[in-house]
């Protein structure tokens, strides 16, 4: 735990620098490049720094906590940190899923390039990010992510190259791999549901361990401690589908109807299908069971593209369809409809 401390502060003395290195320089138009298939945590950090120097009355940044390797987990405030109403949106939990990054990353660049010119029903996003901001945490699991793009040059401990091998032996490839680095999904590792899940690994793999406890992995707990703050709804990120799930099997009657509403309200900008997960008896200790349970507020889960890893010859598609969506949802939680 002290080595990740120590680790996070050093990483965020160093972000903090690139920030003010930053401001002076000669900062691009298009700081988010949507070219390349590999989206990487480094590439991500760098465009995190670039956008806080280029909208420092727009966006702010704050952090989560470290991974288990101890990278940064940074978050991404649009608009009034003080704001009366706050929406968490995670992506990239699962280490295959990186577009999720990169789709994040570009949207809050739209925003932040539109944001004293665009409306919503007549309402200027000036307003709407005065009373409504966002929290954003472009990538959850780095670590995992390192693995799934660089293969064994991801992984920096015996530990990790020990399980990974033992997978590799069995056919499976690290360019699928959903877990962090310690072969945990995360999104089956929180405590609604934990180690209730239909698939189930017993051992550290690729997809489906969901740890040895709930929330025993660095980001699970980190990702948990930053929702006590507080929120009004949540938007999760996955990456094969074109779906979205919503509900849980353990909501109440009218965080049901709320995200219903949420989702609703989305699929009217992308068209993904509607799923509800309400009423249903499937809950595998997700973040979105836990949060819906434990705060009693709507969660949406999107699935981005049709394969994993998505090919960048779908980005511009999906970006399309998703990139007005958050604006939709600052309007309808600043009028209360939700």
């Amino acid at each position: 735990m002290k080595k990740q401390l120590l680790a996070l502060i050093f990483s965020l003395i160093l972000f903090i620098s690139h920030t003010i290195t930053a401001a002076a320089a000669d900062i691009p138009s298009d700081v988010v490049l949507t070219d390349h298939q590999m989206y990487t945590y480094g590439e991500m950090m760098e465009d995190i720094g670039l956008l806080a120097s280029k909208y420092p009355g727009i966006i702010s940044i704050s952090s989560i906590g470290s991974s288990s390797y101890g990278r940064n987990i940074p978050v991404v405030i649009i608009g009034n940190p003080a704001a009366s109403k706050k929406i968490l949106i995670q992506s990239t939990i699962h280490a295959r899923e990186y577009m999720c990054s990169q789709m994040t990353m570009e949207i809050i660049e739209y925003i932040c390039s539109n944001y004293y010119s665009m409306y919503v029903n007549g309402i200027p996003y000036t307003e709407l990010f005065s009373n409504v901001c966002f929290h954003v945490i472009p990538m959850v699991n780095p670590d995992g992510v390192e693995i799934a793009q660089r293969g064994y040059d991801g992984a920096t401990n015996d530990a990790t190259r020990g399980w990974l091998a033992a997978q590799i032996s069995t056919g499976a490839k690290m360019e699928k791999m959903k877990s962090n680095a310690n072969g945990v999904d995360l999104n089956r590792n929180f405590p609604v549901g934990f180690g209730q899940a239909k698939k189930i690994s017993h051992s550290p793999c690729f997809e489906h361990y969901p740890g040895g406890s709930a929330m025993d992995q660095a980001e699970t707990y980190a990702l948990a401690q930053y929702t006590a703050r507080g929120f009004y709804a949540f938007i999760n990120y996955h990456s094969c589908g074109r779906v979205i799930y919503y509900g849980a099997a353990i909501n109440s009657p009218e965080n049901a109807a709320r995200a219903q509403t949420l989702a609703t309200l989305l699929s009217g900008y992308n068209h993904y299908k509607l799923i509800s997960e309400s009423g249903t008896v499937s809950i595998y200790g997700s973040f979105s069971d836990y949060v819906q349970k434990t705060y009693d507020r709507p969660s949406a889960t999107m699935e981005i593209g049709t394969a994993t890893p998505t090919p960048i010859s779908q980005f511009g598609k999906i970006f399309a369809e998703n990139k007005d969506s958050w604006g939709g949802v600052a309007f309808a939680a600043y009028m209360g409809q939700f």
